[in-house]
């Protein structure tokens, strides 16, 4: 029984290194059961999961009402002055999480790593109103905008599906007016692909104030080991690009 077990889990996780519809096809025909859920190294209990009976697609799930010790998993979202801010899918804020099994303080370290009981994920997020969390970027990465906040990652998501887009990546820059702005870099597997079909893609699927301010063409993006996007160096490079574009 457990050879058999084995082998079947081993053919789970060797599929879902595949490509996305080899996994589907897995879903499909039952082999394998997914949900989303948010772990956290400094927690340690689930904060939230999907459960199958009402799973909600893009989501990360609710909250953990019951845990394997007493007590409840509470998220919420805040704005950078802690203002708790609306759960209606839409707003985005620092996602903070509180309940029994949160890191209080670092090892070696005497100061707490929570804010008035509650600890700072490091992810920004929005809530439905039926209390699914959605993360829409890192607090770092994130571009804040007029007092308005745009994710990176989702402006990412909507560039590569522009034909001749290859690889995408958004930054914050620094803006005179704005105090940041999205930047756009892209790797282009096509000449006909300019800045203006990438603008003019992008103009009816986000709002007009996320449009980047301008779009920069480069031979490839930097990554790390794991393959992920590292956008410190681009951040730095190019901080003051659209102020020195202005003058």
């Amino acid at each position: 029984m457990f050879e058999n077990l084995t082998n079947r889990l081993e053919n789970i996780f060797s599929k879902l290194k595949q490509a996305p519809s080899l996994t589907k096809e897995q879903v499909d025909i039952g082999l394998v059961e997914i949900r989303q859920a948010l772990l956290e190294a400094d927690v340690s209990l689930q904060v939230t999961k999907n459960f199958i009976e009402r799973v909600k697609p893009k989501a990360i799930g609710q909250e953990i009402i019951e845990s394997i010790t007493p007590g409840q998993m509470v998220v919420k979202i805040v704005n950078d002055e802690g203002d708790t801010l609306p759960n209606d899918g839409k707003t985005f804020g620092r996602l903070m999480v509180k309940g029994p099994a949160i890191i209080e303080r670092y090892y070696k370290s005497s100061e707490s790593a929570l804010e008035n009981g509650w600890f700072d994920t490091g992810d920004v997020s929005t809530i439905s109103p039926d209390g699914y969390m959605r993360i829409v970027d890192r607090s770092k990465d994130v571009i804040k905008s007029g007092g308005e906040w745009i994710s990176s990652i989702d402006l990412e998501n909507t560039a590569l599906g522009c034909p001749g887009v290859l690889e995408a990546c958004v930054v914050g820059v620094a803006h005179e007016k704005w105090d940041e702005r999205p930047l756009l870099f892209v790797v282009k597997n096509s000449d006909e692909c300019t800045k203006e079909s990438v603008l003019e893609y992008l103009s009816d699927k986000v709002a007009k104030w996320w449009l980047p301010d301008d779009v920069i063409f480069i031979d490839e993006l930097p990554h790390g080991a794991t393959g992920k996007l590292l956008k410190t160096g681009l951040r730095e490079d190019y901080k003051n690009h659209l102020i020195t574009k202005g003058d």
